[in-house]
């Protein structure tokens, strides 16, 4: 498998090309618009582009993995898709509906691989407690909230979809759709903070089928927050790290289940890498579907989000 990819940000620096190294990846090629940069420096960085359009003409990769600001996701999946790549986009993968609508249509009729990289549920963690509850999950709580970026971050720039809905919006709303196998049927959020024209920290309830419910905070206002609780009739688990886990750090599941309390210890992973192996994985046997599926349906509920922040704000 041959991969470009389109952005030098920091997740790929950090976690990206990492991964891309620990699956055996030679020869990736990158497509930086910095000055100066240090793609050549990262393992299996073999060729670099000094635009994407540069890139996307000449590279001879099997995907395209876009890590830029946010409101280039969809245009260079777009064009990538259109030149016959399988492409893989930075969560969120599109601003709108109508973007993520497009971009899987377009995925569909050319037979080629869409993915959005929200790819925290990877974690054997997540795995683990998906198996103990078996589908009896009833309440899920969820906190991911970090100290005030610096003023000159992307986050902070409305036009290139900053933003904490745009930022945090996949996590706070991916994890009911992983434990309780279904779309909400009612969002309801509201901001509580903004900085700069941008929303810098939210609140959300969400409401599921057979009395379900998610509830949480997320922003980038207060200290480093990162905490995911599920709950149902005999079973609840706590988890830390769980939205962002770095790749070298064990992890322990707090299950109280029957009144007793008890750990789980898990061993170091890396999401990046377990969602790279099961794309990679689909395209070899060409079924990637679910993934063109679940694009399109977190961003419906994330459209909901915007709407709902939207209203609070007008209500104000």
């Amino acid at each position: 498998m041959k991969v470009l990819l389109l952005g030098f940000s920091r997740i790929a620096q950090r976690r990206i090309l990492p991964a891309l190294a620990r699956l055996g990846l030679r020869g990736i090629e990158v497509a930086s618009l910095l000055a100066e940069s240090t793609e050549n420096q990262h393992i299996g960085v073999e060729k670099r582009y000094f635009t994407y359009q540069e890139a996307l003409e000449n590279s001879r990769a099997d995907l395209v993995y876009v890590s830029t600001i946010n409101s280039l996701h969809a245009p260079l999946a777009s064009s990538a898709l259109r030149r016959g790549f399988h492409v893989i986009v930075d969560k969120p993968a599109c601003l709108t509906v109508q973007e993520a609508a497009d971009l899987t249509e377009l995925a569909a009729s050319s037979a080629r691989c869409l993915a959005e990289a929200t790819v925290w549920a990877y974690h054997p963690q997540v795995c683990r407690a998906l198996e103990l509850f078996q589908g009896g999950a009833t309440r899920i709580a969820a906190a991911f909230s970090f100290p005030p970026p610096p003023e000159t971050d992307t986050r902070y720039k409305a036009e290139w979809g900053g933003g904490a809905e745009n930022d945090l919006g996949p996590y706070a709303l991916t994890p009911g759709r992983c434990f309780f196998g279904q779309p909400a049927e009612a969002i309801e959020a509201r901001i509580l903070s903004e900085c700069r024209g941008v929303t810098t920290s939210f609140a959300l309830m969400s409401v599921y089928p057979k009395g379900r419910s998610l509830t949480g905070y997320f922003g980038f206002d207060t200290c480093y927050v990162n905490q995911l609780q599920v709950a149902g009739p005999m079973l609840g688990i706590s988890m830390e790290r769980v939205f962002s886990p770095p790749a070298e750090l064990p992890m322990r599941l707090s299950v109280i289940q029957n009144n007793e309390v008890r750990g789980i210890d898990l061993a170091p992973a890396d999401t990046f890498e377990l969602f790279l192996r099961d794309v990679f994985e689909a395209i070899r046997v060409g079924e990637f579907s679910g993934f063109r599926r679940a694009l399109l349906a977190d961003s419906l509920e994330r459209e909901a989000l915007r709407s709902s922040l939207l209203r609070s704000k007008n209500t104000v």
